[in-house]
């Protein structure tokens, strides 16, 4: 597949199981594929799978890497994500005035 946003939408399909079996961990890797192709909302979904442990073992740190990737390149949710990981201090030192910029 070479379309990002088509990439997303299997990716979507899987983890929700939406006309196919549903099967996480094959979501996380569609997502996975389409933010190596520059997506900055796949980047989000790979750091929201990261953080929530969807399709592949939970890891904080990498959920904060991809979070930032997609708030550098310019998603919402990337920035309201390091955000939030700024004000509770997960991964990062609790600072409210980072989490607020």
């Amino acid at each position: 597949m070479g379309d990002a946003s088509g990439t997303n939408a299997v990716g979507y399909c899987y983890d929700n199981g939406i006309g196919v079996k549903q099967d996480k961990h094959k979501g996380f890797i569609y997502y996975q594929k389409d933010a190596e192709m520059g997506s900055d909302f796949a980047m989000w979904d790979v750091g929201l799978c990261y953080d929530d442990g969807t399709g592949v073992e939970k890891d904080e740190k990498k959920a904060f890497e991809h979070f930032r990737k997609s708030a550098e390149m310019g998603h919402a949710y990337g920035m309201y994500a390091i955000g939030e990981f700024y004000r509770k201090g997960i991964v990062v030192e609790k600072n409210i005035d980072i989490a607020f910029e």
